[in-house]
């Protein structure tokens, strides 16, 4: 057994350490884009922040995570509106279904498309699809999904192109009035969303079941929002409790500061850490979520462990983010902004108020973060306005 402020130091990193991460970020950008092996993927949307927001009636579908969603968006000058959502677990917690394994593709993008008709009601339209899981882009409408995370293992879906696994769903259920027209990243949806309350947000980041940032970057052929895949980087230091984590997980080597920052993990390193303290963890403890455990009243020992690594996980988001905004191209005197999603940035103590306090320190110039709610359907609703007004 070892004592509380020997697991405490295992999760502590010094303000040298945020910095060689942010470096480290800055690093396998670099690399990615001179063709070398990085563990960011730096994947194409298509999309660059859109100058003024556009009008109409959309479609958006949120898939990624826990949940898959689904509503109908209205969209004015000046106003994004969230109307009809439909909402449904991948994984029934009474186990009386769970779509995250064990299913087949087909029967994964039935569920999805049942979820996108509930939204529709009897009106079709044009669909935007936020879609949170590694996907090789080739247009606006058109990605083929790269692998899993989050746990997620349905055979057959890698490699396929999303949008017409979808758009097939669709037309089996009977909804051929619903056309998908835009995919997008949850991260690059956030900061579309973001940018029509905040006009200086350079980069978005979601922070939920898992963790992932976009930003848009100048030093391409043709300037874009590009999706991270941040969650994959790898260069952020680990503990014994990660490696732990890491080598029962679904993928091992995969998704390393993943597994350091977001909800599908965080619990389970506190469990870990808890097992070698000898600490006793509430009854029903889960993985997702342990934000009490930090409220007035609550066990010292156990928040102490949660505080630690919560904390941690705040920092290393405000070392990656940090350089991803030191690459954005603003005037002198301009304050850029962070679009942040997502469960763990809005519900759990402590997590958005580091990334907050550190952001600025680690990019070295002031930095705003700023919630934005339901960003993942607003910007699906926002790609879709934007492929059809291309069309």
């Amino acid at each position: 057994m070892v004592s509380i402020q020997e697991v405490q130091q295992a999760f502590s990193l010094s303000q040298a350490q945020l910095l060689a991460v942010r470096d480290g970020v800055t690093a396998a950008i670099e690399a990615r884009l001179a063709g070398q092996d990085s563990s960011l993927a730096l994947l194409p949307s298509f999309l660059r922040r859109p100058a003024c927001l556009p009008s109409g009636s959309y479609l958006a579908l949120d898939f990624g995570g826990s949940n898959v969603r689904a509503a109908r968006i209205e969209l004015s000058a000046g106003r994004m509106q969230v109307k009809n959502v439909a909402q449904r677990p991948l994984a029934d917690p009474a186990g009386g279904y769970d779509y995250r394994r064990g299913v087949t593709t087909k029967a994964l993008f039935a569920f999805v498309a049942s979820v996108v008709s509930e939204a529709a009601g009897t009106e079709g339209g044009f669909l935007g699809h936020t879609f949170s899981f590694p996907a090789d882009q080739t247009g606006i409408n058109a990605a083929c999904l790269r692998q899993w995370t989050k746990e997620m293992a349905v055979a057959g879906a890698e490699g396929r192109d999303v949008q017409q696994l979808l758009t097939e769903a669709l037309c089996a259920l009977g909804r051929a009035d619903i056309e998908p027209v835009a995919l997008v990243n949850d991260t690059v949806a956030t900061l579309l969303a973001g940018a029509q309350i905040v006009p200086t947000t350079v980069a978005g980041t979601i922070c939920g079941t898992g963790h992932n940032s976009c930003y848009e970057e100048r030093a391409l052929p043709l300037p874009m929002i590009v999706n991270a895949e941040s969650g994959n980087f790898d260069g952020a230091p680990s503990n014994r409790f990660d490696e732990a984590l890491d080598r029962q997980s679904q993928f091992p080597g995969r998704q390393r500061l993943e597994k350091m920052t977001s909800g599908q993990y965080l619990g389970e390193l506190v469990r870990l850490a808890a097992a070698e303290a000898d600490v006793a963890l509430p009854d029903g403890w889960q993985s997702a979520s342990f934000g009490p455990a930090l409220a007035p009243g609550a066990a010292p020992d156990v928040a102490a462990l949660v505080r630690a690594v919560t904390e941690r996980a705040g920092q290393l988001v405000a070392a990656e983010l940090a350089a991803l905004v030191r690459r954005s191209v603003l005037a002198p005197g301009v304050t850029p902004a962070v679009a942040a999603d997502g469960s763990v940035f809005a519900r759990l103590p402590l997590f958005c108020q580091t990334v907050q306090a550190w952001l600025p320190v680690l990019a070295e110039r002031p930095v705003r973060l700023h919630l934005t709610p339901d960003g993942s359907l607003l910007g699906a609703a926002i790609a879709a306005a934007w492929a059809c007004e291309q069309k």
